[in-house]
C-alpha cells in the first residue's frame, strides 16, 4: 500500500530503545537495549480513523497542532496554512487554553500533539478542560491521558513531517478543503532524502 510504503520510507517504525507498558500492543518485537520496532499496521489503521473522530469539529481553525520538541517545525507551518489550523510550537503558556485573560488564549475543539512526553502540562490542562487529544508517540511515551495513539518514531524529522503529510492529506480528502495545498509541505519532507527529479516522479505518484 502506498501509505505503508511511505512509512517504511520515512522510518517511521524504529522505535525507541524503552518501551512504556501502554505502548506494547503498538510494537512487534521489543529487544534488549536496542531500538524496538513499532506495527506500522497500527499506525496506518489509526491514520484511517483519525478524520472520523474529527468530525465534531465544526470548523478547521478549531484544531490544534502542538509541537512540543520544535522538531518539525517546518512540516507543522505548511499543514497550518494548508489546512487553516492553528500551530502552537515553543511560544506555550501555561493556561494557554484555560485562561481567558491571556492574549494568546485559545480553545481549540480538538489538539494534535506531537510528542507528548517533553511537556506534560499541555496534555493535563487539555485534559481538565475535556479536549480530545491525538498523540503522535513513540514506545517510551506515557498515553494515560491521550485519547487516540499514532505510534511513530518521533526522534526524526523526516518521520515526524511524513506523519503529518499523511494527516494532511486525509484530512483535505475527508474535509474537502479547497485552496489547500500539500506539495510544499511533501516536498519539504523530501529535501534531505532524494534528488530533484525524483522528488518529482515521487510527487507525481504519491499526491494523487
Amino acid at each position: 500500500h502506498k501509505v505503508i510504503s511511505l512509512l517504511i520510507y520515512s522510518q517511521n517504525y524504529i522505535g525507541a530503545a524503552y518501551v512504556d507498558f501502554r505502548m506494547k500492543n503498538h510494537i512487534i518485537k521489543q529487544k534488549n537495549n536496542l531500538n524496538n520496532k513499532i506495527n506500522l499496521f497500527t499506525t496506518y489503521k489509526n491514520l484511517i480513523y483519525l478524520p472520523s473522530l474529527l468530525f465534531s469539529i465544526s470548523s478547521m481553525r478549531k484544531l490544534a497542532i502542538i509541537d512540543t520538541k520544535c522538531i518539525s517545525r517546518k512540516a507543522i507551518k505548511q499543514i497550518c496554512i494548508a489546512l487553516n489550523c492553528r500551530g502552537i510550537f515553543k511560544n506555550y503558556i501555561p493556561g494557554n487554553f484555560s485562561n481567558r485573560q491571556i492574549k494568546s488564549f485559545m480553545l481549540p475543539e480538538a489538539a494534535i500533539v506531537a510528542e507528548p512526553k517533553n511537556d506534560p502540562r499541555i496534555i493535563r490542562e487539555l485534559s481538565n478542560i475535556n479536549i480530545p487529544i491525538i498523540g503522535i508517540c513513540n514506545t517510551d511515551t506515557n498515553i494515560s491521558f491521550i485519547d487516540w495513539v499514532l505510534p511513530s518514531n518521533t526522534n526524526s524529522k523526516f518521520s515526524n513531517a511524513m506523519i503529518f503529510y499523511l494527516i494532511g492529506r486525509l484530512l483535505k480528502r475527508y474535509y474537502i478543503l479547497k485552496k489547500s495545498n500539500l506539495r510544499g509541505l511533501f516536498f519539504h519532507c523530501l529535501i534531505d532524502k532524494e534528488s530533484k527529479k525524483d522528488m518529482k516522479k515521487i510527487i507525481n505518484n504519491y499526491s494523487h
